[in-house]
């Protein structure tokens, strides 16, 4: 799989680890092994290294200096683990907060010195650097910002800084609206190039009956269909945590779908050998590949539809035939009124929009 950073590979190893390798500029068929990969502490250096030809000694990393930016980080995230580990938080808010404490920690201040290796006491000019090292891309910034706010917070009872200034400074981001939904030629663009009793179609026809996360389907399987008024059914506990449990009826389109595939296996869902997918990961990039099969790209050719579209489109789609706040909350999972609300409201007003617009034509 080819990344971002030019020269950098990944092979899946036989135990199920990743192996990461660097090759050289201008030397096609030399490559560098390395010990991480992106957004891991010291990736960068070992990186840049390997492109120029030259291998680092992988030694042992040496125990945080006391006071600095990477002992807030390291003890913040071993708490994160063994909480995230016990069920408190999921293991994706683990990741996400890793990779962004980790990003902030290796990234170098205009002097050339590693952030980490800073007094932990960072002014409100620094974590202003780190934002503005990402550029335009202000949505990852608040993803590193969120991290940074919870480390600080974890330590304000813990010996660190209690009024940092990453506490109280206000996000730069500018939301594009996330994800986009899908609309009919989307879908029609989709369903004629992947046709039945291909594993494309099967994850198109599973994300649209039970409009459910990424994160759930890799584990989703015969184990979870139940009987509804004797109805075939999904039952699941969705991994995000807060969420309640789903029930959907199984649509016609997943239920043929399902007479296409061997539902003997313990997943619906399976890698092209047949295997269950790895992570939620791992199936977000092969569903992003038979986005761009399909078409469905932007600009740069890259898929700018995903599963979350699609979930995106059934709340829209709910909202508009008027269906409750709380049936809406149940088909997704909701805990939150707050969140399902952003679809009703918007459903409602258009309803009040046509309702004003036919009393106008009455009245003329």
């Amino acid at each position: 799989m080819k990344y971002e950073y030019k020269g950098l590979l990944s092979d899946r190893m036989k135990s199920g680890n990743t192996r990461w390798r660097v090759r050289v500029e201008g030397q096609r068929n030399r490559k560098i092994t390395i010990p991480m990969g992106p957004g891991e502490s010291g990736f960068d250096a070992y990186y840049r290294a390997a492109r120029r030809g030259e291998v680092i000694e992988q030694v042992r990393p040496k125990k945080p200096t006391k006071g600095t930016f990477d002992e807030l980080c390291e003890n913040y995230i071993a708490w994160l683990k063994v909480q995230a580990e016990g069920g408190n938080y999921s293991m994706s808010t683990f990741e996400s907060r890793r990779r962004g404490l980790d990003y902030a920690r290796e990234l170098r201040d205009i002097d050339q010195d590693r952030f980490g290796s800073l007094s932990v006491h960072l002014p409100g000019d620094a974590f202003t650097f780190i934002w503005d090292s990402f550029g335009v891309k202000t949505g990852a910034a608040e993803t590193c910002f969120k991290a940074l706010r919870a480390a600080y917070s974890w330590g304000a009872d813990r010996g660190y800084p209690k009024h940092s200034d990453i506490l109280t400074m206000k996000s730069k981001h500018k939301s594009k609206g996330g994800a986009v939904a899908w609309n009919d030629k989307d879908v029609e663009k989709f369903l004629t190039r992947h046709g039945p009793g291909t594993m494309a179609r099967l994850w198109f026809a599973l994300a649209d009956c039970t409009a459910g996360r990424i994160g759930d389907m890799p584990d989703m399987g015969p184990p979870h269909v139940t009987e509804v008024d004797g109805k075939p059914a999904i039952t699941w506990q969705p991994k995000k945590k807060g969420s309640s449990e789903v029930t959907v009826l199984i649509t016609e389109m997943l239920l043929t779908e399902l007479d296409n595939h061997d539902v003997d296996r313990g997943t619906f869902l399976t890698t092209v050998y047949g295997k269950p997918f790895a992570s939620s990961g791992s199936l977000d990039n092969r569903v992003r590949e038979w986005i761009v099969q399909a078409k469905i790209t932007g600009k740069n050719g890259k898929a700018n539809r995903s599963q979350h579209g699609i979930r995106k489109g059934v709340a829209k789609l709910l909202a508009k035939l008027g269906a409750t706040e709380y049936e809406i909350m149940t088909t997704l999972g909701h805990s939150d009124p707050r969140t399902t609300r952003i679809y009703t409201k918007d459903a409602e007003r258009e309803r009040m929009a046509i309702s004003a617009a036919q009393k106008r034509m009455r009245k003329t």
